[in-house]
């Protein structure tokens, strides 16, 4: 598990603990400060010692999961504002990958052989895009909240709302 110990003033993670066994031998890291657009994402095989890697396009990379479909494990990233999502098998080359609909990506989880992302929203209803086969390709679909951020557990996918008082399982 990660712990995170300390945030700056833009949300971004300062300082963080880890325990446990990994799924993954390598840690994988996306996401920029405010509204910026990189074409990188962060690699360690230690949770010390970074480098950088080239993503497949230059956007708001938001979140990131590491999963397994079919006994196969994958990372699969999603950004913000776009219909781009990006997966790979070892974490530094990546394939680009269309979610079907330019939204603001937030979270994704895995779960279950499959991987959940969902858009932002405060609205009544949110965009959630699946995939059954490591992110290469989605089916974009609504569920009926406003979203900020899903988890997976004891085989269900939760997505909770922005003021985390409302979820949907």
């Amino acid at each position: 598990s990660i712990t995170i110990n300390e945030v700056n003033q833009s949300g971004a993670i300062i300082q963080f603990t880890t325990s446990g066994t990994a799924l993954s031998a390598r840690w994988v890291a996306v996401g920029g400060v405010g509204d910026s657009t990189l074409d990188v994402a962060g690699v360690s095989s230690d949770g010390i010692t970074w480098e950088t890697v080239g993503m497949p396009a230059s956007v708001q990379w938001s979140a990131v999961t590491y999963g397994t479909v079919s006994g196969i494990g994958y990372w699969v990233a999603v950004a913000r504002e776009s219909a781009v999502a990006a997966w790979s098998i070892d974490g530094i080359n990546w394939t680009q990958a269309s979610l079907n609909e330019a939204a603001d990506w937030v979270d994704i989880v895995a779960g279950n052989d499959r991987f959940v992302a969902i858009a932002e929203s405060d609205s009544s209803t949110a965009l959630r895009s699946l995939s059954l086969n490591g992110g290469d390709t989605w089916s974009t679909g609504t569920i009926p909240i406003g979203a900020k951020a899903i988890a997976y557990g004891n085989g269900k996918f939760v997505v909770v709302e922005g003021n985390f008082s409302n979820s949907f399982a």
